[in-house]
């Protein structure tokens, strides 16, 4: 019998826009995924295109998780397995990306003490 192999995403090796889209879907089962994945993505913007792909993709994003709230079928402590919801914040379009770079570089630096 054929075993089942581990699914895993390289962010080095895969395309932008790709990896913008499945986020956007795996928003819809799985927020923490969505979330780690968008991350990983914004860490490796190199031009306004990207920063419009994934403004875009984060807008998407969040405007699904505020729809959800009001089905009757929703339940945030299911949704978001215990833990707080969380929404992606927008790229400044107008941001150069040295300055950009330098953000997330002090992000990591703060999240690790």
């Amino acid at each position: 019998m054929a075993r089942k192999k581990g699914y895993t995403i390289n962010f080095q090796f895969e395309d932008y826009p790709r990896q913008i889209r499945d986020s956007v879907m795996v928003a819809k089962w799985n927020p923490h995924l969505a979330l780690d994945w968008m991350n990983g993505v914004g860490i490796r913007v190199t031009s306004p295109i990207h920063i419009k792909q994934w403004n875009t993709a984060a807008k998407q994003i969040n405007h699904f998780w505020d729809s959800i709230v009001d089905c009757r079928w929703y339940s945030e402590r299911a949704f978001w397995k215990d833990a707080a919801p969380e929404r992606l914040n927008a790229i400044e379009e107008n941001i150069t990306l040295e300055d950009y770079a330098a953000m997330v570089k002090f992000e990591k630096v703060q999240n690790k003490e």
